[in-house]
C-alpha cells in the first residue's frame, strides 16, 4: 500500500474509495485464474468461490502457494 484511502474521484454517488498499491515485483511467469482455481490448495480463497469479487483476501499460505507456482523462489 503505498497511499492511504481516499474517495474514488470517478465516484460521482462518493459510496466508493480507494487505496494506492503498487507491486514489489513481477512474478516470473503469470498466474491465471483458471491455475488458482485448479490448486487445491488454495479452495477456500474468496477467488475461488465467488469470482465477482475485485479484492478479496488472501492467507500467508495461500500467498506462498501463489508466489511458488508464478516462480517465485520465496514470498516477497
Amino acid at each position: 500500500v503505498i497511499g492511504e484511502y481516499a474517495p474514488d474521484p470517478t465516484d460521482a454517488s462518493g459510496k466508493f474509495g480507494l487505496v494506492r498499491v503498487k507491486a514489489r515485483e513481477s512474478l516470473p511467469q503469470p498466474v491465471t485464474l483458471a491455475e488458482i482455481k485448479a490448486e487445491s490448495a488454495l479452495g477456500h480463497l474468496l477467488l475461488v468461490r465467488h469470482s465477482r469479487l475485485s479484492v478479496s483476501p488472501v492467507d500467508d499460505a495461500a500467498w506462498r502457494c501463489i508466489c511458488a507456482m508464478g516462480g517465485l523462489a520465496k514470498a516477497p
